[in-house]
């Protein structure tokens, strides 16, 4: 478990580092505290933030949870890769609002790898909501695979 601990502790460093660079926005731009907007490039710094903490609600149990039951180097593994979308997140979002997709799908594919590989060892339903419209729950079968059913 040291590991998932200094992924742990990365991962809360890292947000402590984006804070800091809202930090740094709130001086440079002349951001008076409590306001949360003003500047654009503020703005930007504070989502970075704000989101981070956000996916922290996602990652931190996954991980904790998938290196209990999947294992600790599987989840290490698995947490360097969000850390390092997280950081390209924030660089290519304060850049760039538009720009934003590949740090994205490198910190929620880890967490969504995260919780489902948890479930699929546990035998958990995952509820998912489809763009079709409908709310499925993937099943854990015998055969060890996933099937989609339509919610009862």
């Amino acid at each position: 478990m040291e590991l998932m601990t200094v992924i742990t502790m990365l991962a809360l460093l890292e947000l402590v580092y984006f804070g800091a660079k809202v930090g740094a926005a709130r001086g440079k731009y002349d951001i008076k505290a409590p306001a949360t907007t003003g500047n654009e490039i503020f703005e930007r710094h504070y989502r970075v933030h704000y989101n981070t903490i956000e996916q922290l609600m996602l990652f931190l149990p996954g991980l904790w949870a998938f290196g209990y039951y999947v294992g600790q180097y599987w989840a290490a593994g698995i947490g360097v890769v969000y850390l390092v979308g997280r950081l390209i997140y924030g660089a290519m979002y304060v850049k760039d609002p538009e720009s934003r997709g590949i740090g994205t799908l490198f910190s929620v594919i880890p967490c969504w790898i995260l919780i489902r590989g948890w479930s699929d060892r546990r035998g958990c339903p995952v509820p998912v909501d489809l763009k079709s419209g409908g709310t499925y729950f993937l099943e854990y079968s015998r055969a060890q695979c996933w099937l989609p059913i339509q919610e009862p």
